[in-house]
């Protein structure tokens, strides 16, 4: 299949998509028709996609520019796209309104391997693999790579397949209906990988494709007639002791039936994934830049000021925009973004919630993606509970907004492109403010590049800035001497700091005898040279 694939693209990037294309590759096309029980097109459609593989996100004008068409006629093969997306060798997801492909890793080993595909039959699951997959089958749900339709069908052939399990026994107890057991099925894993003691019954409705089916199963929760709340499976959640009708989770009764075999954590128990900064904690701090930096933290200061911020957030939801900010803070280590992230907390009264990267991850299978998913259903929270909506700031964020991994075939890697994949969709459903810094965007993932509505870089100062900067943190120094060190050592703002306080610290040492030119010329020889090594490591 791969040399056929290598022919077919070869023969389109030359001739692109007449008439007679289809008979020249005949062969090749009817190779893998045959081999994979598609048709013709979609053996063509295949083949193309393959070859635009090294793309996480594959669109109808990407492919239309490979075969030399034009997009209009690409709709004319939207039915057998979507057969292809039915049988599982593509996926397919929304993306800021517009449908998008890729290929999935299982795909692109049947290719290599010369193979027909069989989508996995997910028999012989254990528990923690079993509520780990549906939990990825409705984060596929919300990011349009699954069709309500698909989703049913695909969750019937999994309980099908694992009837063994003490959850399929429990539940097939009940004999419900199939949308009525795929309700069951959210919030039993809402409670076990979010830890969630109270669902919004709201955020079900994706899981309908028609209207009328959902807005029957919400009215007969409402009204407490529902088959799951006849069969005491769930209740009303709980808001400061009153029942809640927007809101339910699974009664105790129907936990002991249904999960036996599992230990539900409740949010107190979740490891510290996160730092709480309260604005009026942060220390003051004057920060220098050049003109157009100046002017972008001017724009996002005025618009953090809540005034601003709610008039903005109105009228952005009213013209049916989304209503969250987005941000990107990168450039050079020392350039002050993390800086500029708390003296806007401060100057506008918003608390910072930190994540810390580092106990996101977890060993344990699933356990990272509960955990970044654990971040954004806090931070929901946080938006609801305070006057002011906090910041989400994503300190150096190097590690989860870079190139995700195509054909991810170790689970580190999938992990690391599940990770993502969560954040992106948290992205785009986002109603407070989230904030990265990195200094490593060129190595960005294009979806994560389109997700930030403000994009600040952070360059390295000039001479100019430099000096009010030494001015700030020395201002005892001769002017000269300012002169001269913001002239011949191009420093970040973070290196300047450091040279500071060396000088602080040697005239706690030494008083002010020593002589003041001579320490800071020593100290930024020792500033530059410690940067020239960090970046000649490795050769």
């Amino acid at each position: 299949m791969l040399t056929a694939i290598e022919n077919i693209n070869d023969v389109i990037s030359e001739y692109g998509m007449d008439d007679s294309l289809m008979q020249h590759l005949s062969n090749e096309i009817e190779y893998i028709a045959k081999k994979q029980e598609i048709s013709d097109i979609q053996a063509l459609l295949l083949a193309v996609m393959i070859e635009e593989s090294e793309h996480s996100e594959i669109t109808l004008s990407d492919l239309a520019e490979s075969l030399d068409c034009s997009k209009t006629r690409m709709l004319r093969y939207s039915n057998e796209i979507e057969g292809l997306v039915h049988r599982e060798m593509i996926n397919s997801i929304k993306s800021n309104h517009e449908l998008t492909y890729s290929i999935p890793a299982d795909m692109l080993l049947a290719v290599r391997e010369d193979v027909k595909y069989v989508p996995q039959d997910y028999s012989g699951m254990t528990t923690p693999e079993f509520f780990s997959l549906l939990d990825d089958m409705f984060e596929s749900l919300e990011l349009d790579e699954l069709s309500p339709e698909m989703l049913i069908a695909k969750t019937q052939r999994i309980i099908k397949n694992n009837g063994e399990l003490p959850f399929v026994q429990g539940m097939k107890q009940y004999h419900f209906m199939p949308e009525t057991e795929l309700i069951l099925m959210y919030i039993a894993s809402e409670t076990i990988n979010r830890c969630s003691d109270s669902i919004d019954i709201n955020n079900m409705r994706n899981l309908f494709n028609k209207r009328a089916s959902w807005v029957i199963h919400k009215n007969m929760i409402l009204n407490g007639i529902h088959p799951l709340q006849n069969e005491s499976v769930i209740e009303y959640g709980n808001n400061d002791g009153l029942a809640d009708r927007e809101s339910v989770r699974l009664t105790s009764e129907a936990r002991s039936r249904l999960m036996p075999d599992i230990q539900i954590r409740s949010r107190t128990q979740n490891s510290q994934i996160g730092l709480n900064i309260k604005h009026h904690e942060i220390a003051v701090r004057n920060l220098f830049f050049d003109e157009k930096v100046s002017a972008q933290i001017d724009e996002l200061r005025k618009l953090l000021d809540e005034t601003q911020f709610s008039q903005i957030r109105q009228r952005l939801k009213d013209e049916g925009f989304r209503n969250g900010f987005t941000c990107l803070f990168h450039g050079a280590p020392g350039t002050g973004k993390t800086e500029t992230v708390l003296q806007l907390a401060r100057q506008t009264q918003r608390n910072i919630v930190q994540v810390n990267l580092s106990n996101l991850k977890s060993m344990w299978v699933g356990e990272s993606e509960r955990n970044v998913k654990q971040v954004f259903e806090d931070y929901r929270r946080m938006t609801f509970n305070n006057d002011k909506i906090p910041i989400l700031l994503f300190n150096e964020a190097d590690a989860i907004i870079g190139r995700r991994l195509e054909g991810a075939d170790r689970a580190v890697e999938k992990m690391e492109n599940s990770l993502q994949n969560i954040i992106l969709q948290e992205m785009e459903s986002l109603e407070g403010i989230m904030i990265a810094t990195t200094n490593l965007v060129q190595n960005m993932d294009r979806a994560f590049e389109r997700r930030f509505l403000y994009k600040v870089n952070f360059s390295k100062p000039s001479a100019q800035v430099r000096a009010k900067i030494w001015h700030e943190l020395l201002p005892s120094v001769d002017e000269t001497l300012i002169q001269n060190m913001a002239q011949h050592y191009e420093f970040s703002g973070g290196q300047i700091e450091n040279v500071a306080r060396h000088m602080a610290i040697d005239r706690i040492l030494y008083g002010d005898t020593a002589d003041t030119q001579q320490r800071l010329e020593q100290h930024c020889q020792n500033e530059r040279s410690a940067a020239i090594e960090h970046h000649t490591i490795g050769f």
